[in-house]
């Protein structure tokens, strides 16, 4: 198994994620994107890990970077690659598909509870996850799920949380991030943050409360994104 990390901002790297193939021993390469450095051959790789990025994805004007990422990505789903999204990645993988990228009536930032849709509940991607699933948010904007995937988790004020279409999967929260990362991205992103009503403190301490728990959840999901990636 090789395993490829596009890793779309300097602040996003994949957290857990990353550490989770680095324990194991798991052939893998992070590409820094937004480095304009030439893109891999993704038939080189047996699994792909996009992460997040500040740009939108429905901007009308986007880096070149951006622009190559997108269609390469587009070109390896059509032959199934096995692809795992998380926040600004997931709204790639939707826009790929057809569906809609928008802002979403409010901003997530902090410690939320997602729930699995029916689906969700025996989709092999969230096998071992409880119903109610702790994550932290961090994104303004949501995408519409493609009418040839399936809703596998909702929350409350931001419905559309993950999706699965074959060996591709996109979930907009994050199970990877630490409240280290946490408080980075506040500083990151402080000028996005004005006005929305939480403190770098308040955000760090949310992050924390759940840390243990989506650690665990981070390593189940990548366990199970694997296993979907090999069959």
């Amino acid at each position: 198994m090789k395993v490829l990390i596009i890793q779309n901002h300097q602040a996003e790297n994949l957290g857990t994620f990353e550490a989770y193939l680095q324990a194991r021993n798991i052939n893998h390469f992070v590409h820094n994107a937004f480095t304009n450095k030439v893109f891999p051959d993704l038939a080189d790789y047996d699994a792909v890990l996009v992460g997040g990025t500040p740009i939108s994805i429905y901007a009308p004007t986007k880096p070149s970077w951006l622009n190559v990422e997108i269609a390469r990505l587009a070109d390896a789903l059509k032959t199934n690659k096995p692809y795992l999204g998380i926040c600004g990645g997931g709204q790639i993988l939707a826009s790929i598909l057809g569906a809609e990228v928008k802002r979403n009536p409010v901003k997530e930032v902090g410690s939320y509870e997602v729930t699995l849709t029916n689906l969700g509940q025996t989709s092999p991607f969230f096998k071992g996850f409880p119903t109610e699933i702790p994550v932290f948010q961090f994104h303004g904007d949501t995408f519409d799920v493609p009418h040839c995937a399936e809703l596998l988790v909702e929350g409350k004020e931001c419905k559309n949380q993950a999706f699965g279409k074959g060996k591709a999967l996109a979930v907009q929260f994050h199970l990877e991030v630490s409240s280290k990362t946490a408080g980075l991205w506040a500083d990151e992103y402080k000028q996005w943050l004005g006005g929305f009503g939480k403190s770098k403190a308040q955000i760090v301490e949310e992050c924390q409360s759940i840390e243990k728990q989506t650690r665990i959840l981070s390593e189940t999901l990548m366990d199970n994104f694997l296993r979907v990636a090999k069959s």
